[in-house]
């Protein structure tokens, strides 16, 4: 038995990459808010962390069913109270819709909360107007126990799991704004035990050890969990594979959880059944005043042919290195008796409160993974959002200040709403300034500086995952080849992730990637960039009327070296550089 089965359980078959579409429409079943305001659509990719198995998934180590986002005003550096909650409602496999409040100006900044496979979600209505802290002592599971105090999990009830979206930073909610890989951590740990020697399958082998495991207690376990960390018992700022766990945030009270024989492997391990909340073991030495007051573990069995079950006693600690551990979510704790040389206590009890003695075994900590670990792309594909989501670098040139500006609202005093996607449907004299000028604010510029202050980046853009070849798989390609823009129809013929309206970035956008490329190449399945990039920027060679109107050189970027001296022009015809494809969002 465990926590109540997950009502209206969403039967979905999904990648482990899941997309959370946030709709722009309420639904007053699903969203509450302290202080209602305009909504927005916005998208997140979720996974289990350290996750990247494509999954049915049944697996409920890796299974997101269901989604909550608790969305948090700022105070300071941390959470401030609790604005707004959204629910997410299946929209199709691997889809859910849901609502965010939308930011009424750049200062309005919000941090998001994401919860996956709770039992209920009811009661979050409540919490509105809530600090972190008093929302994460009221998010606990069911107190569970007597003889059905065991957790347990598997596809229909799979881990609950937490998250931090944007790297745990403040955000600025905008419209149609994406979050992409947003990696959530599992409640709780998990304890294996085995005889002899570890395989790699997390399996055992007795390797001599003449010891036969019959059961295994935990005493002093909590009966419950809080679903959310503690806010100062977590970091996640820069991390793009979720959060890192600095300590534990117990709740509740303590009892005695038994696994019989039918939970161990011909008495040799027991893997993937043992599943414990957090809990802080304050430790000194083994044998201290705590020493009946933290967690261990009471390994049950019968010793060299013996028909006698006694018990030993094994701490969370190496009896090796002598290393000491607190239980913390999401972390593996893997015990393997190496020797046994005497039978042990008569009781469980007795061996608890004894000094451990007749055994000897070594302990090992690591995050909850699961190799292979196969790289998932998002499936709303790599966003670069300016100022915000792997758009935040933004300082090209530190000794002159030069930053990478957004795209301007008018064009020679006129507002207009340019589309950068027609901005480059031009025949061999690109970028001639004629009027009208309809969609293109384009020319050809002598310096970046000139540049950036022509173009600025569109808002929203999407990056193509890898470098896009030629027809011929060719990595490297002119800019053009006689009258034909090679360099441009290679992004104009890329249909990535089932769009048609790739283009070659423009210079300052090819900036921004650069300058932002660590966290996307952090981003599962985006392709590391090197080497040298076209932009769809001109060089101006000269003020001459003919060289406004042509130029046989255009700008590049090389990756490999450091900024503001790796931009610069290169002959068009005889140059051949790599193309990463972009395309806007909004």
């Amino acid at each position: 038995m465990t926590n109540n089965p997950i009502s209206k359980l969403l039967r979905l078959v999904m990648l482990l990459a899941v997309v959370l579409l946030l709709s722009s429409c309420r639904q007053d079943d699903d969203s509450y808010s302290s202080h209602p305001g305009p909504t927005t659509l916005v998208s997140l990719s979720v996974s289990a962390s350290n996750s990247g198995a494509v999954a049915a998934s049944d697996d409920p180590a890796s299974s997101i069913r269901d989604l909550c986002i608790l969305q948090f005003n700022v105070n300071g550096t941390g959470f401030g109270n609790l604005r707004h909650v959204a629910k997410g409602s299946p929209a199709s496999a691997g889809t859910f819709n849901a609502t965010l409040l939308q930011s009424v100006n750049p200062d309005d900044k919000y941090k998001l909360v994401l919860l996956a496979n709770l039992p209920d979600y009811g009661f979050l209505n409540s919490l509105s107007g809530k600090s972190y802290d008093q929302v994460q002592k009221t998010l606990l599971s069911e107190e569970l126990s007597g003889v059905n105090n065991i957790l347990s999990f598997d596809g229909s009830r799979p881990f609950p799991m937490f998250g931090v979206a944007n790297s745990g930073n403040s955000i600025e909610i905008t419209a149609n704004m994406s979050l992409s890989d947003v990696s959530l951590i599992r409640g709780v740990a998990r304890v294996d035990i085995g005889i002899g020697i570890k395989n790699a399958d997390d399996t055992w082998n007795k390797n001599g050890v003449k010891f036969n495991m019959t059961q295994i207690q935990i005493w002093k376990a909590g009966k419950q969990y809080a679903y959310m960390p503690s806010e100062n018992n977590f970091s996640s700022t820069g991390r793009v594979d979720g959060v890192t766990i600095t300590g534990p945030s117990p709740v509740g009270t303590t009892g005695t959880k038994v696994y019989d024989i039918t939970h161990i492997t011909n008495n040799t391990y027991c893997s993937g059944k043992i599943y414990l909340p957090e809990a802080d073991l304050n430790w000194g030495d083994v044998y201290d005043a705590n020493h009946t007051d933290r967690v261990a573990v009471i390994v049950g069995g019968k010793y060299n042919g013996s028909q006698t079950e006694t018990f030993y006693r094994v701490d969370f600690k190496n009896d090796v290195s002598g290393e000491k551990m607190d239980i913390l979510r999401n972390h593996v704790y893997r015990f393997t008796v190496t020797k046994v040389t005497d039978d042990g206590y008569d009781t469980a009890e007795l061996a608890y409160k004894s000094i451990p003695k007749d055994i000897s075994f070594t302990a090992e900590l690591t995050p909850w993974t699961f190799p292979p670990a196969v790289s998932v792309p998002s499936i709303i594909g790599y966003r670069m959002v300016y100022q915000n989501t792997n758009g935040g670098m933004l300082l090209w040139n530190t000794a002159t200040g030069l930053t990478i500006p957004k795209k301007r609202d008018t064009w020679k005093g006129t507002k207009m709403n340019f589309n950068y996607n027609g901005f480059y449907d031009e025949t061999n004299n690109a970028y001639a300034i004629t009027y009208p000028i309809e969609p293109r604010n384009g020319s050809l510029y002598h310096t970046i500086e000139v540049a950036f202050d022509y173009e600025g980046v569109y808002p929203s853009l999407m990056v193509s995952a890898d470098d896009v070849t030629d027809v011929t798989g060719g990595d490297t390609n002119p800019w053009k080849t006689g009258k034909t823009l090679t360099a441009f129809d290679i992004c104009r013929n890329y249909e990535g992730d089932g769009f048609g309206d790739w283009r070659l970035p423009r210079l300052s956008e090819l900036a921004l990637l650069y300058l932002n490329r660590g966290s996307l190449e952090a981003m599962r399945g985006f392709a590391p960039l090197s080497g040298t990039y076209w932009s769809g920027s001109e060089y101006l060679v000269s003020d001459s009327k003919v060289d406004k109107r042509h130029s046989e050189q255009a700008w590049g970027i090389n990756f490999d070296a450091t900024n503001p001296g790796n931009a610069a022009p290169y002959d068009k015809t005889t140059k051949k550089f790599k193309i990463r494809c972009v395309r806007q969002t909004q």
